[in-house]
């Protein structure tokens, strides 16, 4: 989904025409809607949604050959997109040509072929890959969340608050957060050689992992929350992961569409086939998963190592678990967590083996310290050294940590069902008055 202003005004239209007269046939209205707009997108990108979602769904009733070749037609265009086969740099940046959407509702016609319950209907997984709100970029849809699509528990007024509140709440987290740590992880990564050393690096790799959890669950709100104002029901995509106490943890609670789908179809599978070596079968299922996920992202050797290096987390977690040794007291636990993920998501970032190994180079010819604090970090985190740059700099600081105390009740509030005046008074202000509206930057897992 490309989120722009304009985006807000289309989700009004929509729901004053969907709620108007259209409400009747739900299915029919929005998967219209959907179409539409993906087609003002990419005309490419609405017509193999369709087809692929065609095939899907025929091949389901026609034996387990045609759907394993279904499936293989699904990976070989994920292959395809993921190696840039597909297009030239010059026709990626045009509109026309861009693929969007094929990372995820490939997963969901694969999980429809794979589940051997066929309770699911045709237009249920046309709207599941389509729904305009999750087409770019989630959340994954699971067969299993198909049929419960539309929410039946509450009525229009609580659907609209919850929905509204929910997409201020994205909308925050990526105008007030996650843009404005954008261009302070940018800064870093992209300095001069003898700028780069061991302690900016580390602090980038830890603001790119506080960017890219808030810009991508500012994204799955805002999914979320468009869904809601429509009576459909999204899947969750994260449950609060900055609080979580190992890295097993945090790989429960991040991405949730996207693990459940590698779970259910991968790990678990792999755990199966292989149960009579426990050890074997966990290391195994374990690489294997999270190398798919890392390939997923892109066929870069960064996303691999990223993959591989979490992976091996996991895998000692399991060992240090099976072994019996203590676990760590709360503090100690997140603490180390997010330390570990900030390295692995080094190498995520820095997506090319060259960029890897000229910062790699940089850090080892470096002092691991900035030898001018002033000129060599502050400056550069800053994006300047003047006053109102540092300023700038210690506001972002501050509503960084004021968002982590409160992220919990912000959330509740969020969700809440009844429209609380005082929460969208405060939160359209902040938006407003703190808002990196300069950045344009777009959301992260977009290009995914």
């Amino acid at each position: 989904m490309l989120f722009t202003w304009h985006y807000l005004l289309l989700v009004l239209v929509t729901a004053l025409v969907y709620y108007g007269c259209l409400k009747k046939h739900p299915f029919i209205t929005l998967s219209t809607f959907s179409l539409a707009i993906i087609t003002f997108w990419s005309i490419p990108s609405a017509i193999i949604v369709v087809v692929l979602t065609t095939i899907t769904y025929l091949s389901k009733e026609k034996g387990k050959i045609i759907c394993y070749t279904t499936i293989g037609l699904h990976l070989l265009a994920l292959y395809f997109i993921k190696t840039d086969l597909l297009w030239t740099s010059e026709l990626h940046d045009s509109k026309s040509w861009t693929l969007l959407g094929l990372s995820y509702f490939s997963l969901q016609n694969v999980s429809f072929l794979l589940d051997n319950k066929n309770t699911v209907k045709f237009h249920e997984l046309l709207l599941g890959n389509i729904f305009f709100s999750k087409f770019i970029a989630g959340p994954i849809l699971l067969n299993k969340d198909l049929p419960h699509l539309f929410n039946t528990k509450n009525d229009t007024k609580e659907l609209i608050a919850i929905g509204t509140q929910r997409i201020l709440y994205g909308l925050g987290k990526k105008f007030i957060l996650a843009d404005r740590l954008g261009i302070i992880t940018n800064n870093l990564f992209s300095a001069e050689d003898s700028l780069q050393n061991l302690f900016s690096m580390s602090v980038a790799s830890a603001l790119f992992t506080l960017q890219m959890y808030l810009d991508f669950s500012a994204y799955s709100d805002i999914a979320i929350g468009t869904a809601k104002i429509f009576g459909i029901n999204l899947k969750e995509n994260f449950n609060l992961p900055l609080r979580s106490k190992s890295t097993t943890d945090y790989w429960r609670k991040t991405h949730i569409s996207l693990i459940d789908f590698l779970s259910i179809h991968v790990y678990y599978p792999i755990v199966y086939q292989l149960r009579k070596h426990p050890l074997l079968s966990i290391t195994s299922a374990l690489f294997i998963t999270f190398t798919l996920s890392g390939w997923w992202h892109g066929n870069h050797m960064g996303y691999l190592l990223w993959g591989g290096i979490n992976g091996s987390y996991l895998l000692l977690e399991y060992l240090w678990k099976k072994q019996g040794f203590p676990k760590s007291n709360r503090i100690i636990g997140i603490t180390l967590t997010f330390i570990l993920i900030s390295a692995s998501n080094f190498f995520f970032k820095a997506k090319n083996w060259e960029n890897i190994t000229e910062i790699g180079r940089a850090i080892k010819s470096n002092p691991i310290f900035p030898q001018n604090w002033m000129v060599d970090f502050v400056a550069i985190i800053g994006n300047g050294g003047h006053f109102i740059q540092q300023y700038n700099l210690l506001e972002t600081l501050g509503l960084l940590i004021l968002f982590l105390s409160l992220e919990k009740r912000l959330e509740q509030k969020a969700k809440n069902k009844q429209f609380s005046y005082t929460y969208l008074v405060i939160s359209i202000l902040s938006i407003l008055f703190f808002g990196n509206f300069n950045a344009g930057d777009e959301f992260i897992y977009v290009q995914f």
